[in-house]
């Protein structure tokens, strides 16, 4: 059997976290894979927690944002870094260099608050 893909690991935690959500929801909270290993096996930790009808991302962003000098509106901000657009897509804080989650095109990516124009 060959071993699961980055890609796929990707897919399934997105499946995971798609299918758990309407279950957390009857409780009031929002569910997030946070951490992913893939290869032989695959597994995944899930993170839930109330979040007032935010996805579990932008709830954290608003929690730790000022940690990076930046304001929970900046979530969802659209910024552009070497000619690209980027959505600022939360944080990462175990990540000490790059703790900056972008988005674009369906991808994450990581920065430094350095490299945001606010």
């Amino acid at each position: 059997m060959a071993d699961v893909t980055r890609d796929q690991a990707r897919t399934i935690s997105k499946e995971i976290e798609q299918a758990i959500q309407p279950i957390l929801q009857n409780y009031g909270l929002s569910a997030m894979v946070e951490k992913t290993i893939y290869g032989t096996e695959y597994g995944c930790k899930i993170k839930g927690m109330k979040t007032n009808g935010k996805s579990v991302r932008q709830a954290e962003f608003e929690k730790h944002c000022y940690l990076y000098g930046l304001k929970p509106e900046d979530f969802g901000k659209t910024v552009e870094i070497s000619g690209k657009s980027f959505q600022i897509a939360g944080l990462k804080l175990s990540a000490k260099k790059y703790p900056i989650l972008l988005s674009r095109e369906g991808k994450m990516y990581h920065c430094q608050r350095s490299s945001l124009r606010l």
